[in-house]
């Protein structure tokens, strides 16, 4: 299909292939600064729900610093930063074709993105259960979200298609195996009152703050 569709593109017969060219590098242009404020953006996300889990315990505590001159949690940001040009470098070592990468990793985000939904409808009848609180509709649809979803991630793995793309399901049951030790390792040391790296820290608001110069106060 894709080739039957390239075909007439590659011979200048479809109404786009007639534009100039500089139309297609504008367009270009305009992806690359949209990708980049896209990655911006995942890093901004991803580091406050990295601080917010550190918060509850669930991370090292020294992910939830906050540094006072950028009021920014600098520790988590580099900690996503650092996991995501892991990845890239380890497809660099494989010597993986751009096209192999973005299949792989588009695949692994489809997987573990359909977890947390799963995990945030059914945490909303455990609240309003837990709360005493008659929601019945809330229940059926957060019900019914939730094992529309759960189909959604079995059908996946059921029928993932032959080649690089299917390898993402055991790369998928590894991170999920290694968030949960390090889940319940970090939420052990947080009840027993210890800190990672053996220092002592005083929290304001659940939110461990960093001076300028660097010393946790």
């Amino acid at each position: 299909m894709v080739a039957a569709a390239a075909a007439p593109t590659a011979a200048r017969r479809t109404p786009f292939s007639r534009l100039p060219i500089w139309i297609g590098q504008f367009s270009d242009l305009f992806l690359a600064i949209a990708s980049l404020g896209s990655t911006l953006a995942f890093l901004n996300y991803a580091s406050r729900l990295a601080q917010n889990l550190a918060g509850d315990g669930l991370l090292p505590a020294a992910v939830q610093k906050v540094d006072l001159r950028r009021g920014v949690p600098h520790i988590a940001i580099v900690a996503v930063a650092g996991v995501s040009l892991a990845w890239i470098l380890v497809f660099s070592i494989a010597r993986r074709n751009v096209f192999d990468m973005y299949s792989m990793t588009a695949t692994l985000v489809i997987f573990l993105w359909v977890l947390p939904y799963i995990v945030i409808m059914l945490a909303a009848i455990v609240g309003t259960v837990r709360k005493r609180e008659f929601r019945p509709i809330l229940w059926i649809a957060s019900g019914f979200g939730a094992v529309t979803m759960a189909w959604v991630l079995v059908d996946g793995v059921r029928n993932a298609a032959p080649g690089v793309s299917s390898t993402m399901i055991y790369v998928m049951a590894f991170i999920i195996v290694a968030l949960i030790g390090v889940f319940r390792l970090s939420l052990r040391r947080h009840r027993t009152g210890q800190r990672p790296g053996g220092f002592a820290s005083e929290e304001i608001g659940d939110v461990s703050l960093v001076e300028p110069d660097g010393v946790a106060r």
